[in-house]
C-alpha cells in the first residue's frame, strides 16, 4: 500500500506553532469547545438518541475513476458496534470492542490534559455515534479536510453532554471518544460496512502531538479558531470525458473461445456462484485507504426478455429484486441487426454472469485505458457466448448488457459483483449519435 508525506513547507510550519514539553514531546494545542449545532456544521450533527437506524447514515456514491457519473455504488448494506472507551490506571484512553481484539489506543492523560496522536476518516460514509449510558465524551474532529494538507491545526475537541449523538460526516478525520466525568463510556457506532479509513498519524507525520488542555472543565466557548472553520477541500472535480462519433459502429458477432476472449475476461464452462470476483479497494486520493472492501460480493438474478422487438429487464432476486426497465437494446427484423445503446462498466470490481437458461448471448466488450479508464476504441468486439457458459471480467471492465438471441424470447441470468454495486453507464448513441449495431450470422 503506498504511503504518504505531507510537504516539507507544511511540516515546516506546524513544527514552528509547536510547543516543546517539558520531556521533549512537542504539541499542537488545539480549540476545546461546547459542541452546538452552529458550530458543529461541516464536521457533524447531532442525531436523536431514540433513533438508531442506519437511514441517518449518509452513504457516499463510488467515486468516478475518470469523470464519467457512478448510478448506484451506495450498497452493501451497515455495520454496528458497540464501544467502551475507558481511562486505565495509567492514564490512557482504551477502546474495547469485540471487532478489535485487545481494542486499541485514543490517547493518554498527562497533566490534565489529553495528548493523541492520531485521527482517521471514512470517505465512503458517515459515522455515528450515539452514547448509551449519558456520560460526557469528547470527540475532535477536522471538517472535510484535504488530504494534502490537512494537519493538526485545523483540528478542534467538542465536549458532548451525553444527551445526544453525533453523526461525524463522511470525509471528517475523527478521533472518538474520551469520556470526561468518569472512568468510562458506552458508545454505540454505525457505519457502512465498505467500512474505507484513511488514516492520519500526526507524530509520524509532523513529530507532533494534538493535546487537549483542562479537558475535565466543560467549555463555556462555541467559538472556533478561523483556520479550524475554513478548513476544507481542493481537489478539483474531474472532466467528463465523451466518446469520438466513431465508436458506434458495426460489429459482427463470433463464437467466443478461450483464445479470443482471453484479452477481455474468461470463459466459465461450470458456472456457479462460487467464482470469486474481484473487490477492489476505496479508491485513494492521497492517503492510503484501509479496509474499504469490506462489503464484500452480492449476487443478483434478473430476467431478460424479448417483448416488441425490445429487451425489458426484471429483477428477480438480490438487491434489484422487483426492479423493472428497458436497457436499451433493440432488434431490428428487417435487417436482423441488434441495436445497443448502452455500455457499462462496474467501477468497484469485477463482472460476472452466467444464463441461468443454458442458452447462447450476445455480449459487446472493450478493454480499458489504463490512463483515461475509456473503452479503447480499437478493441470493441462483439461475441457469441455459448450455451450455459458464464464469463468473469475483470475490475474496470467496459461492456454491453447481455443480449439474448431474439428467436430465444427470455432468457434469466445470475451475476456476482461488489455489493456496493457502483455502474457507469455510457449512452453511445447520444454520445456518438447512433447506437452500437451488432450482426448474427
Amino acid at each position: 500500500m503506498p504511503s504518504f508525506k505531507p510537504s516539507k513547507e507544511l511540516i515546516s510550519a506546524v513544527q514552528q506553532a509547536a510547543t516543546m514539553a517539558p520531556d521533549g514531546r512537542k504539541y499542537i494545542d488545539i480549540p476545546y469547545v461546547l459542541a452546538t449545532e452552529e458550530n458543529l456544521a461541516g464536521f457533524a450533527k447531532f442525531v436523536a438518541l431514540d433513533d438508531k437506524s442506519e437511514k441517518q447514515v449518509n452513504c457516499v456514491k463510488w467515486p468516478s475513476p475518470n469523470g464519467r457519473p457512478v448510478d448506484g455504488g451506495m450498497g452493501g448494506g451497515f455495520d454496528e458496534d458497540e464501544f467502551v472507551f475507558r481511562w486505565t490506571d495509567d492514564g490512557v484512553c482504551r477502546a474495547e470492542t469485540e471487532n478489535v481484539q485487545g481494542g486499541f489506543a485514543c490517547g493518554n492523560e498527562k497533566d490534565g490534559a489529553i495528548w493523541a496522536m492520531e485521527a482517521n476518516n471514512h470517505p465512503d460514509g458517515d459515522q455515528i455515534f450515539w452514547p448509551l449510558d449519558g456520560q460526557p465524551m469528547i470527540v475532535v474532529l477536522s471538517k472535510h479536510a484535504d488530504e494534502a494538507t490537512v494537519d493538526p491545526r485545523t483540528f478542534a475537541a467538542f465536549y458532548l453532554d451525553g444527551t445526544k449523538g453525533i453523526n461525524v460526516l463522511a470525509g471528517v478525520y475523527h478521533l472518538v471518544a474520551f469520556p470526561v466525568a468518569s472512568k468510562s463510556a458506552k458508545v454505540l457506532s454505525k457505519q457502512r460496512k465498505v467500512h474505507a479509513s484513511v488514516d492520519l498519524n500526526f507524530l509520524h507525520d509532523f513529530d507532533v502531538y494534538v493535546r487537549i488542555p483542562n479537558f475535565k472543565t466543560a467549555p463555556e466557548t462555541v467559538e472556533l479558531p478561523e483556520l479550524v472553520k475554513n478548513a476544507g477541500p481542493t481537489s478539483p472535480e474531474l472532466q467528463r470525458p465523451k466518446l469520438p462519433k466513431t465508436f458506434a459502429r458495426s460489429l459482427k458477432a463470433e463464437e467466443a473461445t478461450n483464445e479470443n476472449f482471453k484479452a477481455y475476461g474468461k470463459l466459465v464452462k461450470t458456472p456457479n456462484d462460487s467464482h470469486d470476483v474481484e473487490i477492489l479497494r476505496w479508491p485513494s486520493k492521497k492517503r492510503p485507504v484501509h479496509l474499504g472492501k469490506e462489503a464484500g460480493a452480492a449476487v443478483h438474478q434478473f430476467s431478460l426478455t424479448w417483448e416488441d422487438n425490445e429487451v425489458i429487464f426484471n429483477g428477480i432476486e438480490g438487491a434489484i429484486k422487483g426492479a423493472k426497465g428497458k436497457p436499451g437494446v433493440t432488434f431490428d427484423p428487417n435487417t436482423n441487426q441488434y441495436h445497443i445503446k448502452p455500455f457499462l462498466c462496474r467501477p468497484d470490481g469485477g463482472f460476472f454472469i452466467y444464463p441461468i437458461s443454458l442458452q447462447p448471448y450476445i455480449l459487446v466488450v472493450a478493454e480499458t485505458d489504463p490512463t483515461t479508464k475509456e473503452p479503447k476504441e480499437d478493441t470493441l468486439a462483439a461475441f457469441i457466448i455459448p450455451n450455459g457458459q458464464g464469463v468473469v471480467l475483470p475490475a474496470i471492465s467496459w461492456h454491453s448488457p447481455p443480449v439474448p438471441l431474439h428467436e430465444n424470447v427470455k432468457l434469466q441470468f445470475r451475476e456476482k459483483i461488489n455489493a456496493v454495486a457502483g455502474n457507469v453507464k455510457i449512452d453511445i448513441a447520444e454520445e456518438c449519435g447512433s447506437p452500437l449495431v451488432v450482426l448474427v450470422d
